[in-house]
C-alpha cells in the first residue's frame, strides 16, 4: 500500500511543483476534480455495458480500444469538456489558456486514483508497481491530448480546430490502447510499453509552456 501511494501521489507533487505558477493552486485542484470525474463517468459506462472477462494475456487489440480506450478517453474528453465551461475555471476564460497542462493533471489525478484502487484490493508487487507507474505516464500523455482535444471542441469556429482535436483524441486513444495491449504480455512487450508510455509523453510536453 505504501507503494501505491507513493505512486499516486509523487507524479502529482512533481508536476504541481512544475506547473504551479502556470497553472496556481485553484486551476490545478479543479483538473484534479476533473480527473476524478472522467473516472466515475468511465467506471460507470463499464459498469453499465455487459460483463467482460478481461485476459489480459488473450485479450484483441480491438477489445482494449473498445472496452478501456474509447471508453475511459471519451469519459475524459468529456470531462474535461465541462471542466473547460465551467464559468469558475480560469475565470470564465474558454478555451483555457493552457489547455494541456490541465489535461495532464486530471490524467494523473485518473492514475493516482486507479492505483490506489488497485492497492485496495490487493493488486501490489513489484511488477504491478512498474505497471503503475507506466500507467501514470501514460494517463498524463493521454490526459494532456484530451486537453487540447476539449480546447478545439471549445474553438471549434477556429480553422482547423475540428481536425486537429479530433487527432489529438485519436492519438491518446491510440497510445492507449497499445499500451494496455503490450503491458500485461511481460518481458519484451512490457518494456516496449513503457517506452511507449515515456516518448507520448514526452512528446506533449511541449505543448505546455515552461
Amino acid at each position: 500500500m505504501r507503494l501505491a501511494i507513493l505512486l499516486a501521489v509523487l507524479p502529482l507533487a512533481i508536476t504541481w511543483l512544475w506547473l504551479r505558477r502556470t497553472m496556481g493552486a485553484i486551476t490545478f485542484l479543479l483538473a484534479l476534480t476533473g480527473g476524478i470525474l472522467s473516472l466515475a463517468l468511465a467506471a460507470a459506462v463499464q459498469t453499465a455495458l455487459p460483463a467482460v472477462k478481461f485476459d489480459a494475456a488473450r485479450v484483441s487489440l480491438a477489445g482494449v480500444l473498445i472496452w478501456t480506450s474509447l471508453i475511459e478517453e471519451g469519459s475524459r474528453l468529456l470531462a474535461l469538456v465541462l471542466l473547460f465551461n465551467a464559468p469558475f475555471f480560469n475565470k470564465g476564460k474558454t478555451p483555457p489558456p493552457h489547455p494541456a497542462a490541465a489535461g495532464m493533471v486530471a490524467g494523473l489525478a485518473f492514475a493516482a486514483v486507479e492505483t490506489l484502487s488497485f492497492a485496495a484490493y490487493g493488486m501490489s508487487g513489484g511488477m504491478i508497481g512498474i505497471l503503475r507507474l507506466g500507467a501514470a505516464l501514460l494517463h498524463a500523455a493521454c490526459g494532456l491530448r484530451c486537453g487540447l482535444a476539449a480546447s478545439a471542441v471549445l474553438s471549434l469556429k477556429s480553422p482547423g480546430a475540428a481536425m486537429n482535436g479530433f487527432f489529438c483524441f485519436a492519438t491518446a486513444a491510440a497510445f492507449h490502447t497499445m499500451y494496455n495491449f503490450m503491458a500485461p504480455r511481460g518481458s519484451f512487450f512490457t518494456i516496449l510499453a513503457l517506452l511507449l508510455a515515456l516518448s507520448s509523453l514526452a512528446s506533449g510536453l511541449r505543448r505546455i509552456p515552461a
